[in-house]
């Protein structure tokens, strides 16, 4: 499920929730599509998504760059244990520039 919801004129929240896979991948690309034009800074709320597949991951990918080409911002927040995963798989913890903060599980599973 995802929710937009307006934080100032030109910024908004938009929170995921739930398996992020190919079956919601076009309508998380259709929102952001809805909303891209409308703000020109974006919250993503990633704590309660409980799994990401790679076609919603690379819809992510896409607007982060398509942020930096048209000067926008994009901020993620809350990342689950899923969205952890995804990232360290492929290895973009850093390509995304925000901090990620280890819950309690992940911190017994590193130790």
């Amino acid at each position: 499920m995802i929710n937009v919801k307006e934080l100032e004129k030109d910024k908004c929240s938009v929170s995921l929730k739930g398996d992020m896979d190919i079956y919601k991948a076009t309508e998380f690309k259709q929102e952001i599509e809805k909303i891209y034009t409308k703000y020109k800074s974006f919250v993503f709320d990633l704590s309660e998504i409980s799994e990401i597949d790679t076609s919603c991951f690379q819809v992510l990918l896409q607007l982060k760059r398509e942020c930096k080409k048209d000067d926008k911002e994009m901020q993620m927040v809350s990342h689950s244990q899923a969205i952890l995963e995804v990232f360290e798989l492929y290895g973009m913890e850093s390509f995304f520039g925000d901090a990620v903060l280890l819950t309690s599980a992940v911190n017994d599973q590193v130790c």
